[in-house]
């Protein structure tokens, strides 16, 4: 009897030995299969997560096309008649009013004071302003909407020790909200009535 040679290297010759092209001669793999099948499930939770993430951002970017005081970006606006109010919170925000409108700003400290706002651009005007540095009062400030366009109102906080010699070394904050001034405001405007 003569000893068939196996086709498959490594394998003895026997008649139960499937050959080495075919599916059924593959030896199971064991850990690195199902570490393998572990690296598509964590690819695809990720890759569900991104797709949920990409749909709240395009979510919430519709609601602030549509509704811009509702959304959660850093985009308000003050309704006709609604007097606007803004903090120390309201930092890097956006403000949308109509012509005639105004705004108060009201910029409180515990250990520094704030600066009274001050406003650069002409679509926004400062009509009042009290308390702020160097004092201990709050800083404010009422401002009218006054011309269409763009004004940024700004304040940075101080205290006393930063004017002495040698000064201290307190970091101060700066203060800036971004204002956009639309036309006047009539409740017959196209497509409010």
């Amino acid at each position: 009897m003569s000893r068939r040679r196996s086709p498959c290297p490594g394998r003895g010759a026997s008649d139960d030995v499937p050959a080495c092209g075919d599916p059924a001669a593959a030896e199971p793999v064991g850990r690195p299969l199902r570490l393998t099948a572990m690296r598509v499930l964590v690819f695809m939770a990720a890759v569900i997560l991104a797709a949920c993430a990409v749909a709240a951002c395009g979510a919430e970017r519709q609601a602030a096309a549509g509704h811009p005081a509702v959304s959660a970006a850093s985009t308000a606006t003050s309704r006709a008649g609604t007097p606007a109010t803004l903090t120390a919170v309201s930092n890097g925000k956006t403000l949308r009013l109509f012509r005639g409108q105004s705004v108060s700003v009201v910029l409180g400290g515990t250990v520094m004071s704030w600066h009274v706002p001050n406003v650069s651009g002409r679509a926004v005007r400062r009509i009042s302003a009290s308390g702020g540095y160097p004092g201990h009062q709050p800083a404010r400030a009422t401002f009218l909407a006054t011309w269409p366009g763009r004004a940024v109102l700004s304040s940075v906080n101080d205290i006393a020790c930063l004017h002495a010699r040698p000064s201290c070394a307190v970091a101060q904050r700066s203060w800036r909200v971004v204002v956009f001034v639309t036309g006047p405001h009539s409740s017959a405007a196209p497509g409010n009535g």
